[in-house]
């Protein structure tokens, strides 16, 4: 909720006390005259956000890292094969830049499809978490079927680029892809 004593939007903060508490309150208003009144209290303030900021976005990269592993491991306990040869995480501070090298997934069964690619890319944004850009550029080989059946394409589009949207809750709600000029 401190955020909206400098963007002016609506507090999403609350707070219970576990005994009989005594509050204050400090309005935008009044923070705004003590910052523009004491110089010294605006740096401060400045300087403590900055290393807050700084904190949260190394924490959310090694998160990101943490979580693309875990989602590798879920899809791994499912019977597909999920794998990479490395991830950076880039960007500080305004955005996380994700690189995973060599990304490849497959399925078993009757439909035994497989995608591996060079790399793919997204772009985390702080002001658009759940609508991510994404990119897949170089080489990328895409079979599916089995026996007779059996094909594959190797891809490599001159714009790679897509779009991930997802819910509250994490969940893919749409999966972009616009391959212009793309050579087979």
């Amino acid at each position: 909720g401190e955020m909206s004593m400098f963007d002016g939007e609506p507090r999403f903060a609350s707070c219970v006390t576990l005994e009989n508490s005594r509050v204050a309150v400090l309005t935008r208003e009044a923070l705004m005259m003590v910052l523009t009144d004491q110089p010294v209290i605006a740096l401060v303030t400045l300087l403590a956000l900055a290393a807050a900021w700084s904190a949260f976005w190394f924490y959310a990269a090694q998160d990101v890292v943490a979580r693309l592993a875990a989602w590798a491991e879920a899809q791994r306990a499912q019977g597909l094969t999920a794998e990479y040869a490395g991830v950076a995480v880039r960007g500080f501070p305004l955005s996380w830049h994700v690189t995973v090298d060599a990304p490849a997934m497959a399925g078993t069964g009757p439909t035994q499809w497989e995608w591996r690619g060079e790399r793919m890319t997204a772009e985390i944004r702080p002001w658009a978490l759940r609508d991510v850009p994404v990119t897949f550029p170089g080489r990328h080989e895409v079979s599916g079927g089995a026996g007779s059946v059996a094909e594959t394409l190797a891809l490599q589009a001159a714009r790679p680029d897509g779009r991930i949207v997802l819910v509250a809750n994490g969940k893919l709600a749409l999966l972009a892809l616009d391959l212009g000029d793309v050579r087979i």
